[in-house]
């Protein structure tokens, strides 16, 4: 069997409006994904202790 080459495409295509914004405004998004993603990340956490308890 002949093997296989892994081939990861490592492509991004950024939307204009990200583009478009001033650092600032890319700083202020990305603190406001990451604490939506503190707070699922913690929910899920609860809910899994739920579940073992």
């Amino acid at each position: 069997m002949a093997e296989k080459e892994l081939f990861i495409d490592d492509n991004v295509v950024v939307p204009e409006e990200i583009l478009k914004m001033t650092s600032e405004e890319r700083k202020t998004e990305i603190a406001r994904l990451e604490a939506i993603a503190r707070e699922e990340r913690q929910r899920i956490l609860e809910s899994r202790q739920a579940k073992h308890e």
